[in-house]
C-alpha cells in the first residue's frame, strides 16, 4: 500500500508547507504500516537535521511536526506521541498533532528492530505483537525490556539549569564589552564576537572552542616550563602577554568612566595582578616583616615605583614623619637616585584610601606651616645654613655663634611662627649619600647646637629647607 508523505531525501530542506502536506488518513495504520506489517528504517540524517533545527529554534513547529510524523512512520509511536503533545503545548490548533492523537489514543509501539526483518530474519505477526503487549512486554523501540523511568536528582539538574543561565548572562556581558572595544586591535576579534553571539542565544553547538582549548593548553605548558626562570621584577614573557589584555581593557574602561570612578579601574587591576597574576614586587616583605601574600585585600596597595604596602603600616610611618610623603623603605637603601618621594598619583591614592584619610590633615598642617614663616625668618635661616656649610674651623666657634644668634632671633618671634619653624619638615636628602633627612627644621638646629649631628649635614638640610 502506497504511503503519502512530505518527507524528502536527506540533504534537502523542507518548506513551510511540508508539514501540512499530509492528508487525512483512511485507517489507523495507513500512514505508517505497509501491507506486510513492517516499518521502514529511520532516516537518521533527516532526524539529525530536524534536531539541529529545533536546537536553533526551539519553537519551530514545522520541524517538530515532521519529527512526529517520521517517528510514527518508523513505528516509534511513543516518541511520536510525545512530540505531538509538545506541538500542542505551543499551538493547540495544530491539526496534524490532533489527528495523530485521535488515531492513536493508546500507545501502540513496535520496535525499530522490526526493520531488520527485511534482512532475512523471521517476521513476527501482528497477533504475536498484540499478545506481547497484553503480557506487558517491552514495546519501546529503544528498550528491549520494561524498565522503570529514570528520575534525575533534583539538585544536579537545578545546578545545571542555573549554570546554563549564568553562561548565557556572562556571554551577553562579554559581548557588550567586546563591542565597546572594537577600536582595539584584537586578533580574531570577529570570530570571537560571533562565538559570543551564539553563546548568548543558547546556540552552544555553533561555538568553536577548539582554538580556545589549544590556547589554554599551550599557556599551561609554557607557564610550567618557564616557572623556574621567572624574573624578579617583570615575570616571564607569557605572563607579560597575559597582562596586556586586561591592561588594555582597563584603559578602555577609564576612558568610558567618569573622572570620579576612574581610580576604581586601576584598583581592580592592582588586585588582579596581585591575586591572579601573582606579580612580584621590589620588596618581599612589609615594614612589619610580614609576607606580601599575607596582606589583607582591604590593606593592600602598590605604589608606582613597584613597592607593595600594608596601608596600615604605611599610614603609621607617614604620620610619624609629620605627613611627609616619602617612601619609608627607600631611605634604608643607598641608591643613586635621590628622589624618594611618592608621585602625585600615589599621594592622591594614599590620601583617598580609607586607612590614609587621616594623613590629609597633616598635609594641610604642613602647608600652613610653610605659609606661616615670614621672609625675614627665612633670610636668617639662610644665613645660618651658609655659615654651617663654610665653617671649617677646628673648634667650630663660628657655627656656634651663628646658632646662638638664630636661637635668640627665634625667641623674639610669635609663638605660632616659632611652632612653624620647629615643626616644619621638608622632603630633603643628604647631598652626598642620598639618604633622606628625618629631622624638622627646628630639630636640626637643636641637634647641631647639642653636637648631635655634623654642622655640614645640618647646613645641607637647612639650605634645602630655605629653598622649599
Amino acid at each position: 500500500m502506497a504511503r503519502k508523505t512530505s518527507l524528502k531525501l536527506p540533504g534537502q530542506w523542507y518548506g513551510s508547507s511540508s508539514a501540512s502536506d499530509f492528508e487525512s488518513v483512511e485507517s489507523e495504520d495507513r500512514w505508517y504500516d505497509s501491507e506486510d506489517g513492517s516499518s521502514p528504517a529511520p532516516d537518521l540524517a533527516l532526524i539529525s537535521n530536524l534536531f539541529e533545527n529545533l536546537e536553533r529554534s526551539p519553537l519551530g513547529q514545522e520541524a517538530r511536526i515532521l519529527l512526529m510524523q517520521h517517528h510514527a512512520m518508523c513505528g516509534w509511536h511513543d516518541a511520536a506521541k510525545k512530540e505531538a503533545h509538545r506541538v500542542l503545548e505551543f499551538d493547540r490548533t495544530a491539526k496534524e498533532a490532533q489527528k495523530h492523537l485521535e488515531h492513536h489514543p493508546k500507545v501502540s509501539l513496535r520496535g525499530c528492530d522490526e526493520a531488520g526483518n527485511r534482512n532475512g530474519k523471521a517476521k513476527s505477526s501482528k497477533d504475536d505483537i498484540k499478545s506481547k503487549e497484553k503480557h506487558g512486554e517491552a514495546t519501546d523501540p529503544q528498550r528491549q525490556s520494561a524498565q522503570p523511568p529514570i528520575r534525575r536528582p533534583t539538585a544536579p539538574l537545578q545546578e545545571l539549569e542555573d549554570g546554563y543561565a549564568a553562561l548565557l548572562e556572562n556571554a551577553k556581558l562579554c559581548l557588550s564589552e567586546t563591542k565597546l572595544l572594537n577600536h582595539l586591535e584584537v586578533p580574531n576579534r570577529e570570530n570571537r564576537t560571533l562565538d559570543l553571539e551564539a553563546l548568548s542565544k543558547g546556540q552552544v553547538n555553533n561555538v568553536d572552542l577548539e582554538d580556545l582549548a589549544r590556547w589554554c593548553r599551550k599557556s599551561e605548558k609554557s607557564t610550567e616550563g618557564s616557572g623556574k626562570a621567572k624574573s624578579r621584577s617583570t615575570g616571564d614573557h607569557d605572563q607579560d602577554r597575559t597582562r596586556e589584555a586586561p591592561v588594555k581593557r582597563v584603559k578602555a574602561l577609564k576612558a568610558l568612566l567618569p573622572k570620579s570612578l576612574q581610580p576604581l579601574a586601576g584598583l581592580a587591576m592592582m588586585h588582579a595582578e596581585h591575586e591572579i597574576l601573582h606579580r612580584e614586587y621590589i620588596n618581599d616583605e612589609t615594614m612589619a616583616l610580614d609576607a606580601i601574600s599575607s596582606i589583607p585585600r582591604a590593606n593592600f596597595w602598590t605604589s608606582e615605583d613597584g613597592y607593595a604596602w600594608d596601608m596600615e603600616d604605611l599610614a603609621r610611618a607617614i604620620a610619624s614623619a609629620k605627613g611627609v610623603m616619602r617612601n619609608p623603605l627607600k631611605k634604608q637603601q643607598a641608591v643613586i637616585n635621590f628622589i624618594k618621594m611618592f608621585t602625585r598619583a600615589d599621594i592622591r591614592a594614599i590620601i583617598q584610601h580609607p586607612l590614609g584619610k587621616g594623613l590629609q590633615a597633616l598635609q594641610v598642617k604642613q602647608s600652613k606651616l610653610k605659609r606661616g614663616v615670614r621672609p625675614q625668618t627665612i633670610d636668617e635661616l639662610d644665613r645660618l645654613a651658609k655659615m654651617l656649610l663654610v665653617d671649617v674651623s677646628e673648634d667650630g666657634k663660628p657655627s656656634h655663634l651663628a646658632i646662638k644668634a638664630f636661637v635668640s632671633y627665634l625667641e623674639t618671634l610669635p609663638s605660632g611662627e616659632q611652632e612653624a619653624v620647629d615643626d616644619l619638615k621638608v622632603p630633603a636628602t643628604d647631598s652626598h649619600t642620598g639618604m633622606a633627612f628625618d629631622a624638622t627644621t627646628g630639630g636640626a638646629v637643636k641637634d647641631v647646637e647639642r653636637n648631635r649631628i655634623c654642622s655640614h649635614k645640618a647646613g645641607d638640610l637647612l639650605v634645602q629647607d630655605v629653598k622649599f
